[in-house]
């Protein structure tokens, strides 16, 4: 029940979506790529990154820190660098801490497929 309503809400049109919601994914976005970038350097980050570069697995989605790999890899390691500080999510605009466990994946899928990112 869960899933069916959020796959309905992915595949809403970004122009029947409320500003508000889409303000918070921005701001939510954001708060997710400076932390990434800021942590790409981290040794849990630079594992998983060798090792999934190591994989040579067809070049999907791009690493923070360079390279490029599967989707699944992308996914993976695209988290790691984002939480490993612990600083996503904290600037208080919403409850919870969705950002590491949703924008890697969906970015890595939408690379993999060449979809935009923008809404």
């Amino acid at each position: 029940m869960v899933l069916a309503r959020l796959l309905d809400l992915g595949a809403m049109p970004p122009e029947t979506l409320p500003q508000e919601a889409l303000r918070m994914a921005r701001l939510s976005f954001f708060d997710w790529m400076v932390c990434g970038l800021t942590g790409r350097d981290q040794p849990v980050a630079r594992i998983l990154r060798e090792q999934v570069i190591g994989e040579q697995a067809a070049p999907q989605a791009s690493l923070f820190g360079g390279g490029a790999t599967a989707a699944w890899g992308g996914a993976l390691v695209n988290g790691a660098p984002s939480h490993a500080l612990d600083y996503d999510d904290t600037h208080f605009a919403h409850i919870g801490h969705p950002s590491v466990a949703v924008f890697p994946a969906a970015l890595a899928v939408a690379e993999w497929r060449d979809l935009s990112a923008l809404v």
